[in-house]
């Protein structure tokens, strides 16, 4: 009698087949849910940043808006930013382009009570190879921060663009 160890070729076939097909599968799904955390992460870091100047502004009262001003802007480098200085993809936070604007509104003529709306761009510029690619959070309300609200939001570009940044705000900066 003959003893055969090992497996034949039609065995090593289908087990390579089988081994592709599920690479096949796993891959994408794979790569999504590692863009999906890093979406997550720059919205996370924009909630970090809101925190930051909203505790800021509420601290000092030597910051308030002027008399007549309707807005503060607080820049990235203007802030304490040491939680929230690593990007997901390596790069680094654009201090041009990543802000705080606080905006506040007259609730009636007696300029009593105001309410403040806090609105937060946060961009990464980084490079992959010679190519400089920016991705972060486009100017959005605070309160639309979470991951459904700003998939619109979501900043994945080339090119650094007004069409894409909102970063000329006519308002008295910190």
């Amino acid at each position: 009698m003959k003893n055969n160890k090992g497996f034949t070729m039609i065995e090593l076939i289908a087990v390579v087949a089988i081994l592709g097909l599920l690479m096949m599968l796993a891959v994408p799904n794979i790569n999504s849910m590692i863009d999906k955390r890093k979406r997550e992460s720059y919205l996370t870091d924009a909630k970090k940043l809101v925190s930051l100047a909203e505790y800021k502004f509420n601290t000092s009262s030597s910051i308030k808006p002027a008399k007549g001003s309707y807005c503060k802007v607080y820049k990235f480098s203007d802030l304490d930013t040491t939680d929230i200085d690593n990007p997901p993809n390596d790069g680094k936070y654009d201090p041009n382009l990543s802000y705080v604007y606080i905006k506040y509104d007259v609730q009636d003529k007696s300029d009593l009570e105001k309410v403040y709306t806090y609105y937060v761009q946060l961009v990464e510029k980084y490079n992959v190879g010679s190519e400089v690619r920016y991705r972060g959070v486009k100017e959005t309300d605070s309160k639309n921060l979470d991951f459904e609200n700003s998939k619109m939001k979501y900043v994945s570009t080339t090119m650094k663009d007004d069409a894409y940044f909102n970063h000329t705000i006519s308002c008295t900066s910190v």
